[in-house]
């Protein structure tokens, strides 16, 4: 470990550095988790959204064929 500055793997205890040429697929693999959770989150977002713009148009329809 050099004592100017530590590198994660020092702090991680890595006596050497990985081979990070075996583990290609697990980038493809991170890459589609990702994207699956954004569009996730996209459609969720996207749902409350629905939620409440349905909820306020039904209060103020409400509200109309209260006053007529």
């Amino acid at each position: 470990m050099n004592d100017d500055h530590v590198r994660l793997l020092d702090w991680l205890c890595f006596r050497r550095c990985p081979d990070l040429g075996k583990a290609r697929w697990l980038g493809g693999l991170i890459g589609a988790l990702l994207f699956g959770l954004a569009l996730f989150l996209a459609a969720m977002v996207l749902t409350i959204i629905g939620l409440i713009w349905a909820l306020l148009r039904k209060s103020a329809e409400d509200k109309a064929l209260h006053q007529n």
